[in-house]
């Protein structure tokens, strides 16, 4: 399917942890989980589209890293700059060796 060659890129993948403010509330952090995993990019789809006067361009991106079990939906991507969405885990099971991970980039924030 992959081979381990073909991992050539870096990603950092981030994740939104809330810790007690001391007042009652909650603050929201980005903190890293992983770093310097080696992956592999591949483009999928991408849009353009114009609301509010401003040009917006989204794109879906598929990144396939050595299996790893720690990895949510919710999470972020860090690649080259750019923050990707992690929208879906092509999981094949705990014995598979690779994870696919479909992200999507420039989603409104």
């Amino acid at each position: 399917m992959y081979q381990a060659g073909e991992l050539d890129q870096i990603i950092n993948i981030s994740r939104w942890l809330y810790t007690d403010d001391g007042q009652g509330g909650q603050e929201k952090q980005l903190s890293v989980i992983c770093y310097d995993l080696y992956a592999k990019q591949r483009p999928m789809t991408g849009n353009e589209s114009d609301r509010y006067d401003k040009l917006n361009a989204v794109g879906m991106s598929v990144f396939v890293i050595r299996y790893d079990d720690d990895i949510k939906e919710n999470d972020l991507i860090e690649w080259n700059g750019k923050k990707f969405n992690i929208r879906y885990l092509k999981d094949y099971g705990s014995r598979s060796l690779y994870l696919e991970i479909f992200a999507e980039f420039g989603w409104p924030n």
